[in-house]
């Protein structure tokens, strides 16, 4: 009894620890700053240090190898063997259930991403004030449908879109803050759908179309 307890308790805190988000900070201004955060640990991504010296330390101890000549490899003849056996039925009905697959990996995917803050702040400039309109209209024409199809896939908390026209500079500033969490829980339970389905309607179907093939020529032999 007190071994079940155990265990359950460490099954109930790996389930919690997996349900508190993965902060990922995103700040541009002309340079690009990414940083990681889970708990109260915060890593940073971009920009890196610089690795100048690590770099040049590693092209000293590298040796000229001696060319090997690369073996010939056996082409294999699986593919082969289940376009024989299933023909372009079987192969397009395993396309389609790949792409059904990968399908249901992006919905929860999406599910498991919000965003908890996204501050977009442009200046469009041009070289005259008719340039200046015309760039503008153009930005506008692109930017604010990929903002409808972003909230319309995911949830959006905090969201602050400026895009304004300058006609008295001559060049175009771009601010960007967001914030986007992202559950490894959702995520992980994503990436077990998608193996479990992707393993039964694609794989063993695929491999049991190329044994099929593979008798068949070994009987007629």
């Amino acid at each position: 009894m007190p071994a079940l307890i155990t265990i359950l308790s460490i099954i109930i805190g790996f389930v919690l620890l997996l349900s508190i988000n993965v902060r990922f900070y995103i700040v541009y201004s002309q340079q690009l700053a990414l940083d990681v955060g889970w708990l109260f640990l915060r890593f940073k991504l971009i920009p890196k240090k610089d690795k100048g010296k690590d770099k040049e330390k590693k092209e000293e101890d590298k040796k000229p190898k001696k060319e090997e000549k690369p073996k010939e490899k056996k082409k294999s003849s699986i593919f082969r063997d289940y376009y024989e056996n299933q023909g372009v039925v079987g192969v397009t009905e395993l396309i389609q259930n790949a792409a059904a697959s990968l399908k249901k990996l992006s919905v929860y995917f999406l599910k498991s991403i919000k965003i908890k803050k996204l501050h977009l702040k442009v200046k469009i400039t041009g070289e005259d004030s008719a340039k200046t309109a015309i760039n503008y209209g153009r930005f506008c024409a692109a930017v604010y449908p990929a903002i409808g199809t972003i909230n319309s896939a995911v949830k959006v908390k905090n969201q602050q879109i400026t895009v304004a026209p300058d006609y008295f500079s001559n060049n175009n500033e771009t601010y960007l803050d967001a914030t986007v969490l992202i559950s490894p829980l959702i995520l992980l339970t994503a990436v077990f759908i998608f193996a479990f389905d992707f393993i039964f309607n694609v794989l063993i179907k695929f491999f049991r179309g190329s044994q099929k093939a593979n008798k068949q020529n070994s009987k007629i032999i």
